[in-house]
């Protein structure tokens, strides 16, 4: 956790792999948290957007992860603010009558799981569908139509689909009318919810180029999404740096009411994902000049916003 005692390089910056590790340790060491907990997110805990604006490159700044995590056998949830900078567990909340996010690896155990199941298997094979060209797509319930019985569990709901070849798109044809309800913390299966039986129409449902047995073309320009319309009122660019690698962007408009609107106060862009070009342009008579920017994202321009340059 080195990089904790040293100047991060911006306080928005996300995350670093050490500080997720560093989160996760404190959180074992101080709450006992082990393999019988899941956690849904470890992320940044933004500083206030005053601090934000008042940092200069070489402050100190105080970095903080905000967690959210539950007891896979309880089914507890719980919110935790570590300070990474002084090593220190600032707060633990538990969150009662809430389901965090499905994580990736949850959505890929579901399919796993309901895959192998001998109960869900047969449903499939009784409808005419074969079990291996389905997709599982898992959903979290709103707890307001979440069936009472199960209301204390990580409850999930599974819509199924089913490929019409190996390869194909896996959302072409909808099982339509069999569910599934999962406890996500266990993969039991709670319930086969049988409805209607609509079938399989026939459609075309394959876009990949070699489904289709057409060649990708090769002729694709980039797309030039451009503003070149004056806004109504101004937009200044105060800040506007490229320092390591970053580029960091901050956006105002002033209205023709004059009311002013910060629409963006810090932004960043990866050094690999961007070029940058600056148009200076002369404002009609009795008017100020503008600036066109633009910024080319992994090779496609994208308009940011037009207006009067910052001095």
């Amino acid at each position: 956790m080195e990089r904790n005692r040293l100047m991060a390089p911006h306080p928005l910056d996300s995350l670093s792999a050490a500080e997720i590790e560093g989160t996760s340790e404190l959180l074992s060491r101080e709450k006992g948290i082990d393999s019988g907990w899941r956690y849904a997110s470890i992320m940044l805990r933004e500083p206030a957007k005053t601090e934000v604006k008042a940092w200069r490159e070489g402050d100190p700044i105080v970095r903080r992860s905000f967690s959210v995590l539950w007891n896979k056998q309880s089914n507890e949830v719980y919110e935790a603010v570590v300070n990474l900078s002084d090593q220190t567990l600032e707060s633990w909340t538990h969150v009662p009558g809430v389901t965090p996010n499905f994580t990736v690896d949850e959505y890929h155990d579901c399919d796993h799981a309901l895959h192998a199941n001998a109960e869900v298997r047969a449903a499939l094979e009784q409808r005419g569908v074969d079990p291996d060209r389905v997709l599982f797509d898992l959903w979290t319930y709103g707890r307001e139509v979440m069936p009472e019985q199960w209301r204390d569990r990580r409850l999930g709901w599974v819509d199924i689909w089913m490929r019409a070849t190996p390869d194909g798109n896996p959302y072409a044809h909808p099982v339509s009318g069999l569910k599934i309800i999962v406890d996500v913390n266990s993969m039991e299966v709670l319930a086969i919810d049988e409805g209607h039986d609509l079938g399989m129409p026939e459609v075309d449902a394959e876009y990949v180029p070699e489904l289709r047995g057409i060649e990708p073309r090769t002729d694709l320009k980039p797309l030039d999404i451009e503003n070149l319309e004056k806004v109504a009122g101004t937009c200044t660019f105060p800040r506007f740096v490229q320092k390591g690698g970053r580029l960091d962007v901050e956006i105002q408009c002033t209205q023709a009411n004059g009311a002013r609107t910060t629409l963006l106060y810090a932004g960043t862009m990866g050094k690999q994902a961007y070029d940058v070009t600056v148009d200076q342009k002369s404002g009609e008579k009795g008017q100020p000049g503008y600036a066109a920017i633009r910024l080319r994202v992994y090779g496609k321009r994208l308009g940011l916003c037009q207006g009067q340059p910052a001095a």
